[in-house]
């Protein structure tokens, strides 16, 4: 039972490791397709700290174009992050999709749970010809223009 036990847990932690790549930035290996909540996720990328700080992240995007997503189909994008400055009041971090030609498109402002901040972004339209996922400091004053960045990676 014991070994049966031990087995399991090496397997398990094999699974779940995360390494960190030279330049610090968080790495989800070499892993095709990754699947959580039952969405299927076949990019990704890693995320740098562009302000000066320690901050790090993976963000992951799928499209499934099946029968049932309706005509454009489903793009879904989930970004995790680590060592995140804290904000002072009236301030979030958001995060943004970018083009080729500079265009964005906000993936919603992160969510903080149990002191890790995730972004969680599905959406009908198809945003594979985005291939920049940056993450802003943004002020609560309305504006929809990204604000001062503080990581960016590129999705492959």
């Amino acid at each position: 039972m014991k070994k049966i036990i031990l087995i399991l847990i090496i397997l398990i932690a094999g699974f779940v490791v995360y390494t960190k790549s030279k330049d610090g930035s968080l790495d989800l290996g070499k892993i095709g397709t990754t699947e959580e909540g039952g969405i299927t996720y076949s990019s990704k990328g890693n995320l740098k700290d562009v302000s000066g700080g320690s901050a790090s992240g993976v963000v992951q995007t799928g499209y499934d174009d099946e029968p049932g997503f309706g005509a454009a189909g489903k793009f879904d994008l989930l970004a995790t992050f680590q060592n995140l400055k804290p904000l002072s009041m009236g301030e979030n971090y958001e995060g943004f999709l970018l083009d080729a030609t500079g265009r964005y498109i906000s993936t919603g402002i992160l969510v903080q749970s149990s002191g890790v901040y995730k972004n969680l972004f599905t959406s009908g339209e198809d945003f594979r010809d985005f291939p920049t996922y940056i993450v802003t400091v943004e002020k609560t004053d309305g504006n929809p223009e990204p604000g001062e960045k503080v990581l960016e990676g590129t999705i492959k």
